[in-house]
């Protein structure tokens, strides 16, 4: 009886960490948005640009991706892919928001590197998302 409590509390602690909710947090403010655009992400290292979103938007943006539920999911490290947004900063630093793995790429001392954030948004909502920029002229 003891090993099923360990049991059933160990699985609770596990499944209870994947249905918190989790909000993107921006590293800088959108006042410090270089470019915005929509892009479609065909291998690893390589993207096509599908849209270029006028920068007055950038607090619209800001504003409704923060809006989106996001949740962790399991221990297979996934990659962004697909119709994603990518936003670079005055710094040169940027952030790629993709519906599955949602990356920070920082400055590592003289490289670039991207970091992980084991989250992902309702697919039907961020694909809305995305449409309604894809939308506007």
């Amino acid at each position: 009886m003891k090993k099923i409590c360990i049991l059933l509390i160990f699985v609770l602690c596990l499944t209870g960490c994947y249905n918190d909710a989790y909000y993107w947090q921006f590293n800088y403010s959108h006042s410090e948005i270089k470019e915005i655009k929509i892009i479609e992400i065909v291998d690893e290292f390589e993207y096509q640009v599908v849209k270029d979103i006028d920068i007055d938007l950038a607090q619209d943006i800001y504003d409704d991706i923060s809006k989106l539920k996001m949740r962790r999911y399991g221990t297979n490290l996934s990659s962004p892919s697909g119709k994603c947004f990518l936003i670079v900063f005055n710094t040169g630093e940027y952030d790629i928001i993709s519906q599955k793995e949602s990356k920070h790429f920082m400055f590592n001392g003289s490289s670039i590197e991207g970091y992980n954030s084991w989250l992902y948004f309702d697919k039907e909502e961020f694909t809305a998302l995305i449409d309604k920029y894809l939308s506007q002229t």
